[in-house]
């Protein structure tokens, strides 16, 4: 699950396309949160049919995007020089 696309992180929209396509390849199914600027990712669930894409006005989104899978919780600033943290607990 994502949570947090920006439109500034469509610089790495080929990176977040060639992932979605080995998730694809896995039968793994995601769930991600766009701001509705993010033009170009609302166009993924064309590509990708194991993706469910759900989109949040701007006032809504941070500029951190948040991604959880398995026990993992990753935080990335989708920056020049992008910027992450990974939490690995199942609590969380």
């Amino acid at each position: 699950m994502v949570f947090g696309v920006s439109p500034e992180s469509e610089k790495w929209y080929d990176y977040f396309d060639n992932f979605c396509l080995e998730l694809d390849k896995k039968g793994v199914n995601g769930r991600v949160i766009v701001d509705e600027r993010a033009k170009k990712f609302i166009s993924f669930k064309e590509n990708h049919k194991n993706i469910d894409i759900k989109t949040l006005p701007k006032e809504y989104m941070s500029p951190a995007e948040i991604n959880i899978y398995g026990d993992n919780v990753a935080i990335i600033l989708w920056d020049e020089v992008p910027q992450a943290f990974v939490i690995k607990n199942k609590k969380i």
